[in-house]
């Protein structure tokens, strides 16, 4: 996403980091999907833009159930999870859950993965307005990936 700034505001890095320096991902999208809007004259980039804005409140929000969490399995004692392991010492990792360490709300394994898929997803999406932005004459490697992210972005 900086970078994709730094080109189209024709800026220094230096600057780019500045703009875009919020610890906030969803401040930084904000930013991000308005200079693609402003300074693109791709219609079809902005529209990705704002179909990846959309994604990341809730992307953000689900990454922080799982960067501030611990991981263990459902329990019937107070506190609502417990830790245990199997005999390779290895947690078992049918029916995880994570609780998140301040608010301790539970959140299930799959749900976390649901949230990889979508943040992958949109990972694919910037990386080619990036792509299409910086080197516009050349196809990415990864290109193949985007009809499946962007099929992944309209099913939620």
């Amino acid at each position: 996403m900086q970078n994709t700034v730094r080109e189209l505001l024709g800026i220094e890095r230096d600057l780019s980091l500045r703009i875009m320096g919020s610890t906030s991902m969803e401040s930084n999208s904000e930013i991000w999907c308005h200079v693609i809007a402003e300074k693109s004259s791709w219609e079809e980039l902005s529209s990705l833009a704002r179909r990846v804005l959309k994604e990341m409140s809730s992307i953000a929000r689900g990454r922080n159930g799982f960067v501030y969490a611990v991981f263990g399995s459902p329990s019937t004692l107070p506190g609502g999870i417990s830790f245990r392991v199997n005999k390779t010492g290895a947690p078992r990792p049918e029916g995880w859950l994570a609780m998140r360490v301040r608010s301790r709300a539970l959140v299930s394994s799959s749900e976390l993965q649901s949230i990889a898929h979508r943040a992958a997803a949109v990972s694919v999406a910037v990386a080619h307005i990036a792509d299409r932005i910086i080197s516009p004459n050349t196809e990415a490697d990864w290109a193949e990936k985007l009809p499946a992210a962007l099929e992944s972005l309209s099913k939620n």
